[in-house]
């Protein structure tokens, strides 16, 4: 008898196909897709999409350290914006969107600055 084993990413990875992806946030939340790419030796260009699609403010703490570096009134409509890192290395950023009614979502992405 041959035996698999499949981690839980891959796991996840093989159910997470287009029908999943449509479905709606719970309701009081957003769903928030977060993406970053590094363009530069230090720059990183955050990306994002919340749905339902509305008026929200968006904090980013770009480093993982608790720190939310970055405010983006209406991210909605505003959907990225550009970090310089100071130092080499692996972060764990992460994005938290509000709306004016109190629903909320967040996404972390990991950025490696080489």
């Amino acid at each position: 008898m041959t035996r698999h084993l499949l981690s839980a990413s891959l796991i996840a990875a093989l159910f997470a196909g287009p029908a999943l992806a449509q479905t709606p946030p719970p309701p009081g939340q957003l769903r928030v897709d977060l993406e970053a790419t590094v363009e530069s030796d230090d720059d990183a260009v955050f990306r994002w999409t919340l749905d339902p699609a509305e008026e929200a403010t968006c904090t980013l703490d770009a480093d993982g350290d608790g720190i939310f570096e970055h405010s983006v009134e209406d991210c909605d409509a505003n959907r990225s914006l550009r970090h310089s890192y100071d130092e080499e290395g692996t972060y764990h950023a992460i994005l938290v969107a509000r709306t004016h009614d109190g629903r909320s979502g967040q996404a972390t992405v990991t950025v490696t600055i080489d």
